[in-house]
């Protein structure tokens, strides 16, 4: 991939500097279909370093401060009084990123809003907050908001040994079929493009689970977890086989499923084909609530 707009354009990632992103599962992160390659953090920053050098007088200032509200945290799990658990709301903190001139001047900002549950917490949200400020330069992180200015690739998921995958927190294994359900949710609507996400009548930028997305997995608390409870009744899930014999990918087929549930639709028992299930897919993320077509053709 390459950048092609904006500040950084012509810049062309480095072979090492890109690695493809995996869900809490251990599966490949989808946009439309094809595998999300991020480029991280401490890859860009000699970028940004080149292009706003500390010896031209720019700094970057990165400053914490409590956040306005706690937030639930799926890695966290206590007691929920009625012989269950639940997932434990832990205080957060706003990590605010500033580039500023020689002159003192402000030129770009951006936050981030972390949920604090580990001793790594704050180092997590400064790099969090700068990778922000690097996308307020124009220096996006991940392949879906780069202009891809190379040939697309295959709709294959990446092979193993030359993927590296990003850290994931343990105990998710284990979360009783409710939370399970809530972070397949959130992990849908996360993938979901932003011209097709649905906007409330009246959005709030500050809520919590606006805040809560991107929040980075970690380790989760030591402490003995009992078995899950058992999963409520849900409508059958879809085949991973299509009715023409195409293989289809189960990342993608899980995120239709948990986007159809929070739209309140059903989806068929057996796709036609792999096209049809990327058709029904994109329809989900659109701002329609009807129930996804069935045909299989798409100009």
């Amino acid at each position: 991939m390459q950048i092609t707009r904006g500040l950084f354009a012509g810049i062309t990632p480095a072979e090492g500097e890109i690695r493809s992103l995996y869900d809490r599962s251990g599966q490949p992160v989808l946009r439309d279909g094809v595998p999300v390659q991020s480029f991280g953090v401490h890859q860009r920053t000699p970028y940004v370093l080149e292009k706003f050098s500390p010896l031209d007088g720019y700094c970057i200032d990165v400053v914490a401060e409590p956040g306005a509200f706690d937030l639930p945290d799926p890695d966290t799990l206590v007691p929920d009084g009625q012989g269950g658990q639940r997932m434990a709301n832990q205080p957060t903190v706003k990590f605010t990123a500033r580039l500023i001139d020689p002159n003192n001047r402000t030129l770009a900002t951006a936050s981030y809003l972390k949920v604090i549950n580990s001793l790594s917490s704050h180092q997590e949200g400064e790099t969090l907050a700068r990778g922000r400020l690097y996308e307020a330069l124009g220096l996006p992180g991940a392949s879906g908001e780069i202009e891809v200015a190379t040939p697309a690739q295959p709709r294959a998921a990446p092979k193993a040994a030359t993927a590296s995958a990003v850290a994931i927190g343990s105990g998710t294994a284990h979360l009783p079929a409710k939370a399970k359900e809530i972070l397949a949710t959130a992990e849908a609507e996360a993938l979901v493009p932003a011209d097709a996400k649905e906007v409330p009548a009246s959005s709030d930028t500050s809520s919590p689970s606006a805040a809560a997305a991107p929040v980075s997995a970690v380790p989760a608390a030591s402490q003995p977890i009992p078995a899950a409870a058992p999963a409520a009744t849900t409508d059958p899930e879809p085949s991973d086989t299509a009715l023409n014999g195409d293989k289809l990918q189960p990342a993608l087929v899980r995120q239709a499923i948990a986007r159809a549930r929070s739209k309140g639709v059903t989806l068929p028992a057996q796709f036609d084909s792999a096209e049809h299930l990327r058709v029904t897919y994109r329809e989900l993320c659109s701002t329609r609530k009807s129930t996804p077509t069935t045909t299989t053709e798409e100009e």
